[in-house]
This record gives structure tokens, C-alpha cells and sequence, in this order.
């Protein structure tokens, strides 16, 4: 039950504030032929999703019965390196736009990342 609080109470608090900044940095995704929001949308809500499982993350490696997993093995650390990769390149590409080839290389990054840290 912490680690849901913990990740939903996050995510709630972050989304207005990641929603401030979307505006503020002019990730907003406009209508238009190509687009499906029939009005101005704030992106970057998976940067308050992120921060929400990061806490859970957190959360769930001070649960005693969990404690194991972080301190026996790298899998949670690889995945929480390779998720903000992952988190970053969709913001930037939210904010200024970002090549194809630019994503799948950042998304082969991320995949490298998870088997360096051993998550199979």
C-alpha cells in the first residue's frame, strides 16, 4: 500500500507543476490536421508519470521484504537510469522535436543500459 501512495500521491503532486512547465517551455501540443486534442495540450505528463514510479521505487526499497532486491542486485538501478532516458528523450522531443533516427538511438541507449545492469 506505500509503494501505491507513494507513486500516486507523487504523480498527483507533480502533474500541475509539469503541466506549468509544459506551458512555460512551450511543450504544447496544437491542433491541427495531424494532431487528435481539439484544443492546445500541455505534453510532458510523463515526466510527473516518471517521477511518480521513481517514488514508488524509492518507497518499495524501504519495505523490509523488498530491501533484498535493491541492495543484492543492479535491476532496479538500470531501470530507473533507463527510464529517465527514455523520459528525457520524449521531453525533448515534446519540447524542440527530435529525428527518428535520434529516438531509436536513444531508445538502443536505453536498451544497453538494461543489459549492462543485468535486467533480463
Amino acid at each position: 500500500m506505500g509503494v501505491l501512495l507513494a507513486t500516486a500521491l507523487t504523480t498527483l503532486a507533480a502533474t500541475p507543476v509539469v503541466r506549468w512547465l509544459a506551458s512555460r517551455f512551450g511543450a504544447i501540443d496544437r491542433p491541427s490536421d495531424r494532431k487528435v486534442h481539439p484544443r492546445p495540450t500541455p505534453t510532458l505528463g510523463g515526466v510527473a508519470i516518471w517521477l511518480g514510479i521513481l517514488a514508488g521505487l524509492w518507497a518499495a526499497s524501504a519495505i523490509p521484504s523488498f530491501r533484498r532486491v535493491f541492495s543484492l542486485s543492479s535491476e532496479p538501478l538500470g531501470v530507473a537510469i533507463a527510464g529517465t532516458v527514455i523520459v528525457a528523450l520524449g521531453a525533448f522531443d515534446d519540447v524542440r522535436g527530435m529525428a527518428a533516427p535520434a529516438k531509436v538511438a536513444g531508445q538502443i541507449l536505453a536498451g544497453g543500459i538494461l543489459i549492462l545492469f543485468g535486467v533480463q
